[in-house]
């Protein structure tokens, strides 16, 4: 009762927070505010994601629109000084609808500026931690696309790294198959991401807990890599509370884990228990875990191999609590995604 009164007063005061700004909607504002996402190219403009330096919208968040007329683009860090006009999000107006609304307080976001002049203050207003960060994965982004055609650069950076800039023909095939899992950065990409820093590691005969806490550090910066998203936060919570736990010479719990990790998401912004992608990430790892070893033992029992029976087992279990979600939320069902996983998990492993 005590957790309800209190989680459900922060939702409210968080509400009241949103509205607030809400009615400035069509209002012409002026702010000073860190870039903290993008370029994304539009058609028409520019689109980034700013954090709000000072004034009434302090420390809110905002996506800017630049037109493209203004060439030169803003970077990473850089102290801005905008004026615009702001659009509060549109909620949903027909039942079942996109309510835009809600998905921008899944990022925190508190809603769209048109801007009509931005001038650039001050450069790299951010930590240097998170500077040095950004421009690994810019130059990841660099390197594919250097390296690569267009389609399959912006592919392999959405299997990498979560980068959305894919066709929308390739990420419709990928939902036919159900295989969206590939492109959301989640627990597989960060098992093979322990996998190999772990085999570095035991290369380099560094000491178990040393080993470990570098293990920790590197999981940190794969989260600011791949934007924070939320099956992202969830997979590298779980992993660094495993692995904290052999560092205390502690025995590791799934269900503690996975309870950390939803309270540390949750506490950090209530709203996110609306975002899909965290249904989808935590139900299908519940999934795997409650389910695996019985639909193992029973395709064993159909006189399957081992190797196909696991594979099998892993598919199915995530499938089994994920499905009534996939259904509610986008109306369909695949009956063919024990085909498709079966050959597209051994290929996530190698490419990355």
């Amino acid at each position: 009762m005590l957790v309800a009164l209190i989680g459900n007063t922060q939702v409210l005061y968080l509400k009241n927070k949103y509205l607030e700004i809400y009615k400035d909607d069509k209002s012409i504002i002026s702010a000073t505010a860190v870039v903290i996402k993008g370029p994304s190219e539009g058609e028409y403009n520019y689109k980034y994601t700013v954090k709000a330096r000072t004034g009434k919208y302090k420390n809110k968040k905002f996506i800017v629109y630049i037109n493209k007329k203004n060439k030169k683009l803003l970077e990473y860090g850089d102290l801005i000084e905008i004026k615009g006009e702001y659009s509060a999000p549109e909620v949903a107006r027909n039942y079942k609808g996109f309510d835009y609304s809600q998905y921008l307080k899944t990022l925190n976001i508190y809603g769209t500026i048109k801007v009509e002049e931005s001038k650039i203050i001050n450069k790299n207003q951010l930590s240097p931690i998170l500077i040095s960060i950004n421009n690994i994965k810019e130059k990841m982004i660099d390197n594919a696309n250097r390296n690569m055609p267009k389609r399959t650069a912006n592919l392999l950076l959405g299997i990498l790294i979560g980068e959305r800039d894919i066709q929308e023909d390739i990420i419709e095939s990928f939902r036919t198959a159900n295989l969206s899992h590939i492109l959301a950065v989640s627990g597989a990409h960060t098992s093979y991401i322990i996998l190999g820093i772990t085999y570095l590691i035991s290369k380099s005969k560094t000491p178990k807990r040393i080993g470990y806490i570098i293990t920790i550090i590197n999981l940190l910066i794969f989260i600011i890599i791949t934007g924070a998203s939320y099956s992202v936060v969830r997979a590298c919570i779980m992993a660094i509370v495993v692995i904290g736990a052999k560092i205390c010479y502690r025995k590791e719990n799934f269900f503690t884990s996975i309870c950390i990790s939803l309270i540390i998401i949750l506490i950090q912004n209530p709203f996110a228990i609306n975002d899909i992608g965290l249904k989808l990430s935590f139900m299908g790892t519940a999934g795997i875990v409650i389910f695996n070893k019985s639909i193992t033992n029973f395709f064993i029992k159909l006189k399957i191999k081992q190797k196909i029976a696991e594979a099998l087992s892993v598919t199915f279990s995530a499938q089994l609590m994920i499905m009534p979600i996939t259904i509610l939320n986008f109306n369909t069902i695949s009956l063919t995604f024990f085909i498709s996983n079966i050959l597209a998990s051994p290929l996530l492993g190698r490419i990355i």
